[in-house]
């Protein structure tokens, strides 16, 4: 019998995926759990990088906790979504009109400044957007 995919992970957190066609070594010590948590891969992981960090210097500005801003899930959607407009934001499940009415603008600018700077990340997903219904 021949094995499909054998996916394993070590103590460093690096993933190898085998099988008998081709291997793959992911260093994510994240990727189990967001497979057990049915999480979806972060597209854009330099997107949500900069997202966390205006969170987390947002959350220090008004002394709130950063999920009380936005929760993980639904920075990684925007992140992921890449939202242009109002709409967009606002299609994001868990992202409100007070969230909007607080941050909608400061947040659009940081996701358009990032797609200007990277635009090569966002010509395939042009084709075939990300559903944020997966969260």
């Amino acid at each position: 019998m021949k094995t499909l995919l054998l996916i394993t992970q070590d103590d460093n957190g690096i993933i190898q995926a085998k099988s008998d066609i081709f291997q793959i070594t992911v260093n994510s010590p994240d990727f189990f759990t967001m497979l057990e948590n049915n999480v979806p891969v972060n597209l854009h992981p330099e997107l949500s990088s900069i997202l966390r960090k205006w969170r987390r210097e947002k959350a220090r500005e008004l002394d709130l906790s950063a999920y009380i801003i936005l929760t993980n899930k639904v920075l990684l959607a925007i992140s992921n979504l890449s939202p242009v407009t109002e709409e967009d934001l606002m299609s994001i499940k868990g992202f409100g009109f007070n969230q909007l009415d607080r941050f909608g603008n400061e947040i659009l600018d940081i996701v358009l400044q990032y797609r200007k700077n990277n635009p090569e990340e966002y010509r395939e997903e042009e084709e075939a957007p990300w559903d944020s219904s997966e969260l």
